[in-house]
């Protein structure tokens, strides 16, 4: 199952973001997809928007 991923196939997504993700609990690509649009942006910024919509559109 793709949501079980981990973050680092999210093209683009660098470690450092990675590991700031792992403090909120986010470890894998369906963690990370099942946040809201606002929460990543609150989280990682305009940026992070992003890597969540390809996310959202792998699980």
């Amino acid at each position: 199952m793709q949501a079980q991923l981990g973050l680092n196939f999210i093209p683009g997504l660098g470690r450092h973001t990675i590991s700031a993700l792992a403090m909120y609990g986010i470890q894998t690509i369906g963690d990370f997809a099942k946040f809201d649009q606002e929460e990543i942006a609150e989280l990682l910024g305009n940026s992070g928007i992003k890597y969540w919509r390809f996310a959202r559109k792998v699980i």
